[in-house]
């Protein structure tokens, strides 16, 4: 990736987190409900017991309706944890409803379970990863430390059958009409807006 392309990237992470931050409170929680909605909808979705979320941060669309909608279908909902080694691994604790969380070195909330209960990306079925910015074809702007492209990384080499799906969860505003990616970058299956389904392997499903 040249210069250029690198300034890209930051230049459009804090376009797209300061077009986040100025969503009015309503209609953040009418586009999380209508999220949960089509994430329930996805065939991915229907086929999972393990299913990943997270807890919104930095003005992030907001997981709760999906949580609860995952919890409502019986499945298992987890989070991410940030361990210390691998440094910069993401490894992944059960959420259920009384959980305790403990803010991890990065002020994120995280459930509080010794490291023997953390399960790694490939024990999963599904991830729902946050993101700043996505485009059509499932390429993935995130923060840039880059937890969730190690981890999906690891699980794919690691496992010949079994790799989590990933999907997206985002703002409408925050599609790009393309992304450069690295070469370590992983695409999406999908990535779902309180507006559309965007999978690459399928004409978008519009509201």
């Amino acid at each position: 990736m040249s210069d250029a392309d690198v300034q890209s990237k930051r230049t459009q992470r804090r376009l797209l987190r300061a077009r986040r931050a100025l969503l009015p409170g309503p209609q953040r929680r009418r586009a999380s409900r209508a999220l949960a909605c089509r994430a329930g909808r996805l065939r991915w979705f229907h086929r999972a017991r393990r299913i990943a979320c997270y807890l919104a941060q930095d003005g992030e669309i907001d997981c709760g309706p999906l949580i609860a909608l995952i919890r409502r279908r019986r499945r298992i909902c987890y989070l991410p944890v940030l361990v210390t080694w691998p440094r910069g691994a993401l490894r992944f604790a059960a959420f259920p409803v009384h959980c305790v969380l403990r803010p991890n070195r990065l002020g994120v909330p995280e459930p509080r379970v010794p490291r023997s209960r953390l399960l790694v990306p490939a024990r999963l079925d599904l991830i729902f990863s946050p993101l700043v910015g996505f485009d059509a074809d499932g390429r993935r702007l995130g923060m840039g430390g880059g937890f969730y492209d190690r981890a999906l990384g690891v699980a794919a080499r690691r496992s010949r059958y079994v790799r989590p799906v990933a999907v997206g969860l985002a703002y409408e505003i925050q599609r790009l009409e393309r992304i450069v990616d690295d070469p370590w970058d992983v695409p999406l299956a999908a990535v779902v807006t309180e507006q559309s389904v965007y999978d690459p392997s399928r004409p978008a499903v519009p509201a």
